[in-house]
C-alpha cells in the first residue's frame, strides 16, 4: 500500500508538476495571444487612422478643386455676360445708326424729288408760253435726258480739260 501510496502521490505530484507546467504555458499563450490581440488593434487603428486622414486629404482636394472650378465658371460666366452686354449695345448702335441713315436716305429721297421738280419747273418755265407740251413723256424720261444732258456737258469740260493739260505738257 505504501508503493501504492507513493505511486499515486508520485502520480499526484506529476500531475501537479504537468498541471502547473500547462498553467505556465497557457499563461505564456494567453500573454503571446493578448500581445498579438494588442498589436492587431494597434495595426488596425494605425490603418483606421491613415484611412481617415487620406479621407480628409482627398475630402480637402475635392473642395478645392470645386472651389476651383466654382470660381472658374463663375468668371467665365461674367465674362460671358459682359461679351453679352457689349454686343447688346453694338446692336443698339448698329440698329439707331440704321435709323439714322433710313432718316438720312428719306431726306435726301425727298431733296432729289425736290431738286427734279424744280429742274422741271425751270426747264417749262424756260420754254416760254407758247412752247409745245409734251404731254406723252413721262417725268421720269424727261429727268433722264436732262441728266444725260448735264453728263454729256460734263463729259466735254473733262475732255476740253485733258487736251489743254496735254497742250500746255507739249509746250513745255
Amino acid at each position: 500500500m505504501e508503493t501504492e501510496i507513493k505511486e499515486v502521490t508520485q502520480e499526484k505530484e506529476d500531475l501537479a508538476q504537468t498541471l502547473q507546467s500547462q498553467a505556465t504555458e497557457f499563461k505564456e499563450i494567453q500573454a503571446q495571444l493578448h500581445q498579438a490581440e494588442d498589436e492587431n488593434n494597434l495595426s488596425w487603428e494605425t490603418k483606421v487612422q491613415q484611412l481617415e486622414e487620406e479621407m480628409k486629404e482627398e475630402k480637402e482636394k475635392c473642395s478645392r478643386d470645386l472651389s476651383q472650378k466654382h470660381q472658374s465658371w463663375e468668371t467665365t460666366v461674367h465674362l460671358m455676360e459682359t461679351q453679352l452686354e457689349e454686343v447688346k449695345e453694338e446692336k443698339d448702335d448698329l440698329a439707331q445708326t440704321r435709323l439714322s441713315w433710313e432718316a438720312k436716305e428719306k431726306k435726301t429721297e425727298d431733296e432729289k424729288t425736290l431738286l427734279e421738280d424744280l429742274c422741271l419747273h425751270m426747264k417749262n418755265k424756260s420754254r416760254g408760253f407758247f412752247a409745245r407740251r409734251r404731254a406723252t413723256e413721262e417725268r421720269d424720261a424727261i429727268l433722264q435726258k436732262m441728266l444725260r444732258k448735264m453728263q454729256e456737258k460734263e463729259m466735254g469740260k473733262e475732255a476740253k480739260g485733258e487736251k489743254e493739260e496735254k497742250e500746255e505738257a507739249g509746250r513745255q
